[in-house]
């Protein structure tokens, strides 16, 4: 069985420190574990199938990491969807084609295709597309096409306020009630840290005032749990603060708050991307 021995150094009342930061470092390292056990394709996949005419694995591709769309940025997003549209195109199926097209507009409307790398019938299909996409009848909207809308990322704006003051950006997300649990444990954090200290303080006085060599063991008993008191509660404070701008910054919101980009239109269906605003 394998044990661990602290040194003096490390001993109570440090040794929580260490316990904190082992278990933030395995806070950190679990993204960076889980992030390579599946590889999502990148648009340099897709485009490298498309050269080699590779139409279907082009397709297949695509619709993966169409599947999977809230890992993209949007203007990878839409060059995904142009892609899939030009192998569509090169496997007889226009209509397809243009509801790719379309989807990748929603994204960046003012796409424009290199006439060097795209055929002049791409982009005939893509200028097609655009006007389709913006007129308002529903008739003309491209079949199958899915839409997206662009977000705002409140994460980074909520964390530099749960920064300052914990429970804040939660808020700001819109989840009062962890907002309102965190902001109150860290009243009573910050209270029990502002008490313990000024009891530390007074133990540790009355400690050096003592002459009386039972007295002066008992007060440094009184000064010592004291002490180890306000450790504790500020290893409490600290860790209310942590997981507030933690949780501020890396937790999206479950409802959007506002929206960005081109109107809504209609479609067969509608999707959310996030735009990162770091």
């Amino acid at each position: 069985m394998l044990r661990i021995v602290f040194p003096k150094s490390l001993q109570w009342p440090r040794q929580p420190v260490f316990w904190l930061g082992a278990v933030a470092m395995l806070f950190f390292l679990r993204p960076l574990s889980t992030h390579g056990q599946s590889r999502l394709p990148t648009v340099q996949d897709i485009r490298n199938a498309f050269e080699r005419f590779s139409y279907a694995e082009a397709d297949s591709l695509a619709r993966i990491a169409i599947g999977q769309y809230s890992h993209y940025a949007p203007e990878e997003l839409a060059w995904i969807h142009i892609y899939r549209g030009s192998a569509l195109y090169a496997m007889g199926k226009p209509g397809e084609a243009k509801a790719e097209f379309a989807s990748a507009l929603s994204l960046s409307p003012s796409l424009q295709l290199d006439p060097v790398y795209f055929s002049p019938k791409l982009i005939q299909l893509l200028e097609e597309a655009r006007r389709e996409v913006g007129s308002r009848s529903r008739a003309d909207q491209p079949e199958r096409a899915r839409y997206y809308v662009l977000i705002s990322d409140p994460r980074p704006a909520a964390a530099w306020r749960s920064f300052f003051v914990p429970g804040w950006g939660q808020k700001f997300k819109g989840e009062r009630r962890k907002a309102n649990l965190l902001f109150a444990a860290d009243v009573l954090c910050a209270a029990g840290l502002t008490w313990s200290a000024l009891k530390t303080r007074g133990a540790h006085q009355n400690y050096l005032n003592a002459t009386i060599p039972g007295e002066i063991e008992k007060r440094y008993s009184a000064y010592r749990n004291a002490y180890r008191l306000r450790t504790a509660a500020a290893l409490a404070t600290a860790a209310v603060w942590a997981y507030s701008f933690w949780d501020a910054l890396l937790t999206l919101p479950k409802t959007p708050r506002a929206a960005l980009g081109p109107p809504l239109l209609s479609g067969d269906r509608l999707l959310l991307s996030l735009r990162l605003e770091f």
